[in-house]
């Protein structure tokens, strides 16, 4: 009987540890993360900070050495936009609402909010790139061109924290809608529970995970996270 257990004990542990294909951690000077890929194609990524943790779960998918996480969650379009025919020193224009959130020590979403994005990058009509108002001190608001009709917005946001690091988001004016001169696009956040890292890509290269990047060549910045032996 005595037997028995342990042979049943050491295949309980055969199977739970079949079930991690492998683990990968990284420690800075005030934030650790760790990353366990399942064979199942699951993950668990745990985040801890002095002033913050998080621990998320999704799924992912390997393409020879791109490890993309949450594919299913992937989204290009903004959370809403509104229209107005308000005017900033005389001119019409648009500007971009960025979500923050703040999570806690115990792991809890304790804060949710828009904020101004500065110098905000826009292309109307899939050509056109809008400037910052010169008369702006805040560096937030882009003119709009008094005889310019917008058809379409594309709004590209810096994320690090993917391969080629810059999402896009792609919002089509209605019809209804093109006489409005000024825009206020609130964009989502990549951070929240819904679509945490939707669609971001990392790099497997040998025992190392490269997550941040600077430049559209995936030039690897920052956290590395290294397989646990």
């Amino acid at each position: 009987m005595k037997y028995l257990v342990v042979i049943l004990s050491l295949a309980l542990l055969v199977s739970c540890r079949g079930k991690k294909e492998s683990i990968y951690s990284w420690k800075g000077e005030e934030e650790s993360r760790k990353l366990t890929l399942m064979k199942n194609g699951t993950f668990i990524l745990e985040i801890n900070a002095d002033y913050f943790n998080r621990t998320d779960t999704g799924t992912y998918r390997m393409f020879g050495d791109t490890l993309i996480i949450n594919p299913e969650k992937r989204n290009n379009e903004i959370d809403s936009i509104a229209f107005m025919d308000s005017l900033f020193n005389g001119q019409y224009f648009i500007e971009v609402m960025e979500t923050e959130i703040v999570f806690d020590t115990t792991n809890t979403i304790v804060e949710s909010f828009y904020r101004n994005v500065i110098f905000p990058n826009v292309v109307v009509n899939d050509s056109i790139a809008l400037s910052v108002s010169p008369n702006d001190p805040s560096y937030k608001k882009l003119i709009v061109p008094d005889s310019m009709e917008i058809y379409n917005i594309t709004v590209a946001v810096l994320e690090e924290n993917t391969c080629k690091p810059v999402l896009k988001y792609h919002v089509v004016i209605s019809e209804p809608k093109k006489t409005s001169k000024s825009y206020r696009l609130y964009m989502p956040s990549q951070r929240n529970r819904e679509n945490y890292l939707g669609g971001f890509k990392w790099l497997l290269k040998g025992d190392t995970i490269e997550s941040f990047f600077s430049n559209e060549n995936c030039e690897s910045i920052n956290i590395k996270l290294v397989r646990e032996k």
